[in-house]
């Protein structure tokens, strides 16, 4: 009869490499005082964790001249309830696995913001930075690489028509 050790299987669970991809925000420009939406996928290659409630994934989402445009409740996404979200002291989301993750289990993260500066194109400072923190039993199949997203664009300014009745304009100046 085989005796399998705890240790043993628990460290197993952690042969994973969790990973943040194909970060993007929608419209890119941005017109002035025009809200957007982030988004960017969460994969968990390897094994499925479960061992969430003492060693769970973090992810951590900071922006740059753009915030939430409804605090916690703007966040959304296929993948987004796997985890617990909260706002902390610097303005960052930061999001708690809360379930199991299986073998290749993933989806998107989404966000609507508005934004906070205006930062005139081409300069492209308005966007986020997402960080994937795996739990230390996953530091030999982790690569670090592919542990954060981040994405920055601009807005421009709207043209406004001027129109003047007064102005007759000639075809051809004649």
């Amino acid at each position: 009869m085989i005796k399998l050790q705890p240790q043993l299987f628990s460290q197993s669970d952690c042969l994973n490499n969790p990973s943040l991809q194909a970060g993007n925000i929608s419209p890119a420009p941005l017109m002035e005082n025009q809200n957007g939406t982030l988004q960017f996928t969460y994969n968990h290659g390897g094994r499925e964790y479960n061992d969430y409630t003492s060693k769970p994934l973090e992810i951590s989402i900071c922006f740059a001249n753009i915030e939430p445009i409804d605090s916690l409740n703007a966040i959304y996404g296929t993948i987004a309830p796997k985890f617990t979200w909260s706002l902390n002291s610097a303005g960052c989301l930061i999001g708690v696995q809360n379930q199991p993750l299986a073998n290749n289990d993933g989806g998107t993260i989404l966000i609507d913001f508005r934004p906070m500066s205006f930062i005139s194109c081409p300069e492209n400072k308005m966007g986020f930075i997402a960080n994937l923190q795996p739990p230390q039993c996953m530091n030999s199949t982790d690569l670090k690489s592919d542990n954060s997203e981040s994405v920055f664009t601009c807005a421009k300014r709207k043209r406004v028509a001027f129109t003047n009745p007064h102005i007759m304009y000639r075809k051809n100046n004649k």
